[in-house]
């Protein structure tokens, strides 16, 4: 029986492997060996005469192409004791020609090489008869055995000659019967990303694989044809019985190993895979034909064939892409589902295109959809959306009017690109969960609306906002209205200065009509919030949603004046909204966070000036001036100095503001007015009239360096402000200290601390302090006076007590600032009395130099009381020039102390 135009070829399961070996891939990994063999040749079969030749006695040899060729490693030869085998396997091209890389060691490895086994027609002249040739022409077996090849080193190894087929005739005796099949056969094809069509198998192989007596020892065969160029096919078949009939196992276009299927791995990107086609139980096969009527071919309908890539024969396909899916939409066909219905949508992913600001990404990305296609199985199926996120997914139906369930799944991805600041971005995993699903009134069944997803962090970082404005939906809302303000927040810039910088960065929420919205400050304060309206003109309630800024650990205090000497600070930023009653719905106004400490530091100030803000206030004043401490430059001398980095409390305008003096002692404060000419009141605040100190220097005696350091009280002694000031020139502020305590020889009335308010002048008084002594005067030792250097005065001056004291000649000298200068003054002098016992040099015999030293005290004569001395001509000097007198009074006594008189002396000068 002759068959023009078949190809039969033989294929059994029982061929992928050699008998009794199983390939268990997960028994060694091969993937670390980096040595490799590879191993090449060419086959060919002979197919017999060439019917079409003058020449019948002629054999042609074919390149056996498209046939595969095994290669069979044992897992011991890689590692000893290893079980199993591992196979290779490639296909012999257009020419006949095969190469095939495998793993190998330094010593090399045994391979068992084999070729596939198959069927073909092959023709014999007999004779000639009526000037015609006559053929025989039989179905033979194609199959070869090849020896095993050892020690395959790594190199390469090629088969020295052409590897040839054996064959055997195959009876088929009592097929005396024939029948054509016809079909069409569909290709499975992208034509972009995850998008799948279908296109007739033109000039394609076509193969049938066919059971004879499939209830007794079954005969398979596989008969092949080309399909025309609208994938159309016919083949005709040997028939024993058209009772008995056939069973047809598949369909299936031959073409193992070939590269020409694109695979579009993501959108506007395509890779070439290697695979082949095979049929599916969804397209009818296997079918089982009895009772054929003859002479009546037989349609097998449409196959409509998936691609399976890097098929590897019944095995599990390795090398996959990640990209690959089998179930594309435009796949899906079921027999008697002829017609189709079309769901729409969109699909769209929530995104951050910049710091905390949010969007929706609408890109061609993979949808997936689960359908129950009536009394079909549940499938999930992949589609693919628009550059818009829009999709339109045609699905097999048997009536345009059919209604499916239809579930759309969430996204697989499992990344998102985070701005933790303006300036970084981290990947982040997590979950993409459905956040709103928005249809139109009445939608059909089939119209799915809008799907936006929102993703949620396995691991949620402080930076992350989840309300971003960009990310809210509301059905039927597709116009917006801008909602802006001015946000600030508090900072210090020094000590116990604050001021209000733009909260740039800062995410800020508002509840606009009962949706949440956040958005970042931008660099100049200014908050923007796009929200959605349904119509123009609406009005929407909104609100701050923000009203704390919780987990603040970087707010920089300024702990000390003078220095940058800082520390940082946790706590909450509170705010303080200031929208007029003026303003619109979506007008926020100004927006200012003032910092509150977790743990308030004794340094911290609540009311700096520069954070007091009011509505009504969009000018501002400086209210300035001067404090000035006292201290000492040396024992009995005092000065008053500027009170460097003092805090300075002030109240004015409804305000308590508090600021910082300079170096110098003067602050300017700023208080916050409505108008620039207002003229508001303004006082000290009752905390500023003391001021507590830890560290004021004390001199503590004559002649010597020494000092402590007394705790104690600034108190108010008087603010000179000079007449006519204006309202916010407080003048100087001077203070008194009172030391905690009785210090060593602590006075208040140093001449240097007096304060005369508006003093233009200024007088000086000058005096000296003498001591008793005996000097020799001719041949005797009379009483005298002579310099009393160190000794603590009070000088009274009209009534007022001034601490002095005197310096090495016994004399003393200060100044009293005055508004006018009188003509005299009152002046009385006390020398301080020694506390103590001091040596005396005494002679008891006037006549004689023999000495002895005496103790006792030295004692004020009081001999200046209440001099009256008036002022020199030349200057505003008050010179009292008899000094004041120091007797000494012995503890004891001594002989001849009668001897000697200071008291007749007491106004001498010598």
């Amino acid at each position: 029986m002759k068959i023009r135009k078949i190809l039969v070829a033989l294929i059994a399961t029982t061929l992928l492997l050699f008998p009794g070996c199983t390939e268990d891939q997960s028994e060694l990994n091969l993937s670390s060996i980096d040595q490799f063999v590879t191993i090449s040749g060419s086959v060919v079969y002979n197919t017999g005469v060439d019917t079409t030749s003058t020449d019948y006695t002629m054999e042609i040899m074919k390149p056996a192409a498209g046939r595969k060729v095994f290669v069979e490693v044992r897992y011991a030869e890689y590692k000893p004791g290893a079980v199993g085998n591992k196979i290779f396997e490639t296909v012999i091209d257009s020419a006949g020609n095969f190469s095939v890389q495998i793993p190998t060691t330094t010593t090399g490895v045994t391979a068992n090489v084999r070729m596939e086994e198959f069927t073909a027609y092959f023709s014999e002249y007999v004779k000639m008869e009526n000037g015609k040739p006559v053929f025989k022409t039989r179905l033979r077996r194609f199959e070869t055995a090849l020896p095993p090849l050892a020690g395959l080193k790594p190199g390469a190894y090629a088969y020295p000659n052409r590897v040839t087929y054996n064959s055997t005739e195959i009876d088929l005796e009592g097929y005396n019967e024939k029948i054509t099949l016809t079909g069409n056969v569909q290709l499975a094809y992208e034509t972009s990303y995850r998008t799948g069509a279908y296109k007739p198998a033109s000039s394609g192989t076509v193969e049938l694989e066919v059971v004879y007596d499939p209830l007794g020892s079954p005969l398979v065969l596989t008969f092949g044809t080309t399909a025309d160029a609208s994938g159309n096919y016919s083949v005709t078949i040997p028939l024993k019985s058209y009772k008995e009939g056939f069973r047809i196992n598949k369909v299936s276009v031959l073409g193992i190993g070939q590269s020409t299927y694109t695979h579009y791995n993501r959108s506007g990107e395509s890779v070439s895979l290697t695979g082949a086609y095979q049929t599916t139980l969804a397209a009818g096969f296997p079918v089982t034909l009895t009772n054929i009527l003859e002479n009546i071919p037989h349609s097998l309908g449409v196959q409509y064939l998936k691609f399976t890539p890097n098929f590897n024969n019944g095995l599990p396909a390795e090398n996959a892409p990640e990209s690959w899916s089998g179930n594309l939409a435009g796949w899906e066909k079921y027999a008697g589902y002829n017609e189709k219905v079309t769901l729409t949508g969109s699909y769209q992913l929530a995104n951050e295109t910049a710091y905390a600001v949010g969007s929706y990404n609408a890109a061609v990305r993979t949808i997936k959809v689960n359908v129950v296609y009536g009394t079909q199985p549940a499938k999930t199926i992949l589609a693919a959306t628009q550059a818009d996120g829009s999709f339109s997914i045609d699905l097999p139906a048997r009536k345009t009017t059919d209604v499916y369930t239809v579930t759309v799944l969430a996204p697989d991805e499992t990344e998102f690109v985070h701005y933790k600041s303006a300036a970084a971005t981290v990947t982040l995993q997590g979950t993409y969960g459905l956040y709103k699903n928005i249809k139109k009134d009445a939608p059909q069944w089939n119209e799915l609306g809008d799907y936006y997803y929102k993703f949620t962090p396995t691991t949620v970082p402080a930076s992350w906002h989840a309300n971003l404005a960009g990310w809210v939906k509301i059905k039927d809302h597709h116009l917006s209205a801008i909602v802006s303000g001015k946000v600030y927040l508090a900072k210090e810039t020094a000590f116990a200065t604050g001021v209000y910088e733009a909260a740039t960065g800062q995410v800020i929420a508002i509840n606009a009509g009962g949706n949440v919205y956040e958005a970042p400050v931008a660099a100049d304060g200014t908050l923007s919030v796009a929200v959605p309206l349904e119509n123009n003109g609406d009005e929407l309630a909104v609100t701050l949603n923000t009203v704390t800024i919780g987990t603040v650990k970087d707010f920089v205090h300024y702990i000390k004046g003078g220095t940058t000497e800082t520390r940082i600070l946790a706590g909450n930023y509170a705010v303080t909204q200031l929208k007029p009653a003026t303003a619109k719905w979506n007008e926020l106004g100004d927006v200012y966070y003032k910092f509150i400490p977790t743990s308030v530091p004794a340094t911290w100030q609540v009311d700096l000036a520069g954070w007091q803000v009011r509505l009504d206030h969009k000018v501002s004043s400086n209210i300035r001036g001067k404090l000035r401490i006292p201290v000492e430059t040396s024992f009995r001398t005092g000065i008053y100095v500027g009170a460097a980095y003092q805090v300075v409390k002030l109240n004015s305008n409804g305000f308590t503001l508090v600021g910082a003096t300079d170096a110098n002692g003067e602050f300017s404060i700023p208080v916050p007015l409505k108008y620039a000419d207002e003229e508001p009141t303004t006082t000290w605040h009752p905390s500023m009239s003391a001021i507590s100190t830890n560290s004021f220097t004390h001199f503590r005696k004559p002649a010597n360096a020494t000092t402590e350091i007394l705790s104690g009280n600034y108190t108010l002694k008087l603010t000179d402000v000079p007449a006519g000031s204006a309202w916010n020139r407080l003048g100087t502020r001077y203070y008194d200290f009172s030391p905690s305590g009785s210090p060593t020889n602590w006075s208040a009335n140093l001449p240097g601390w007096v304060i005369v308010p508006n003093s233009t002048a200024a007088i000086t008084v000058k005096g000296k302090v003498k001591q008793a002594v005996q000097v020799k005067d001719g041949g005797n030792w009379s009483p005298s006076w002579t310099a009393d250097p160190n000794r603590m005065v009070t000088v009274n001056v009209s009534g007022s007590n001034y601490a002095v004291v005197t310096n090495a000649t016994g004399d003393f000298t200060f100044d009293l600032p005055v508004n006018s200068v009188p003509a005299s003054r009152t002046i009385s002098i006390n020398p301080v009395n020694d506390l103590s016992d001091v040596p005396f040099v005494h002679h008891p015999d006037v006549a004689a130099d023999d000495a002895i030293t005496v103790y006792g005290k030295f004692a004020s004569a009081s001999n200046i009381a209440a001099r009256v001395i008036n002022k020199d001509a030349n200057a505003n000097l008050f010179e009292v020039t008899e000094s004041a007198k120091m007797t000494f009074n012995p503890t004891v006594i001594p002989v001849g102390w009668g001897n000697y008189s200071w008291a007749a002396i007491i106004a001498n000068e010598q």
